[in-house]
């Protein structure tokens, strides 16, 4: 399978609201909430048949995207669809 990359960010300093994150790369160089790095991590969103257990890999994708809001848009075609977050390899 053809695996779009994607990118998000994330505050190395802090996880969760207030501290940034977000899909693709940060728009600038430190939190806003902290001033902490901001982290990049390379991979894609994968739509799964959601299973229970957590275990979700590559092979068992639906359909995988750069983005996010495209991931979260196709799982409107059913509702058992999850999103994941895949970090490359």
């Amino acid at each position: 399978m053809n695996e779009p990359v994607g990118r998000r960010h994330y505050c190395a300093a802090g996880d969760g609201y207030p501290h940034a994150s977000g899909d693709g790369a940060p728009k600038r160089k430190k939190c806003a909430h902290c001033g902490g790095r901001l982290a990049v991590q390379l991979g894609c969103y994968g739509v799964f048949v959601w299973r229970g257990d957590g275990r979700y890999s590559r092979d068992n994708a639906v359909r995988l995207f750069a983005r996010e809001a495209r991931a979260d848009a196709h799982t409107t075609t059913d509702p058992r669809y999850v999103v994941r977050w895949l970090v490359a390899t």
